[in-house]
């Protein structure tokens, strides 16, 4: 913490004695700060795509025609963010699919897939 306080210091200092350039400072400061807290956004992170508009998991929990109806909204690169950010997409083939179908299948199948994992371990002791 003191050298932070060291660095805000000198800042202060720095933009006392040249005052021309204290606004380019700020502005850089205020830049980084923002990116920094931020986590530094899509525009900030090459490559990463934006925060998908759905959970499907929590929408699968409605039912399957639910999750079908929701995905059936989406456009294809709100489709690859929801692929994307669950982790559908181990051998990078989704991403390059054209057909919004095709994504919109994969999803929902994933979902399922995923929801069922551990089922066996869920039996009703009345069940046994």
């Amino acid at each position: 913490m003191s050298r932070l306080r060291e660095l805000c210091e000198r800042l202060v200092t720095v933009a006392e004695a040249r005052p021309a350039e204290a606004g380019v400072l700020a502005d850089a400061l205020t830049k980084l700060l923002d990116g920094a807290v931020s986590g530094g956004g899509a525009a900030g992170r090459r490559g990463r795509r934006a925060m998908p508009v759905l959970d499907p998991f929590e929408v699968y929990r409605e039912g399957p025609d639910a999750l079908l109806g929701r995905l059936g909204e989406l456009d294809l690169e709100q489709l690859r963010d929801v692929v994307a950010h669950y982790g559908m997409d181990p051998r990078r083939l989704v991403m390059k699919w054209k057909r919004r179908e095709r994504v919109v299948a994969h999803i929902v199948e994933t979902v399922q897939v995923r929801s069922r994992k551990g089922d066996a371990f869920r039996r009703s002791p009345g069940n046994s």
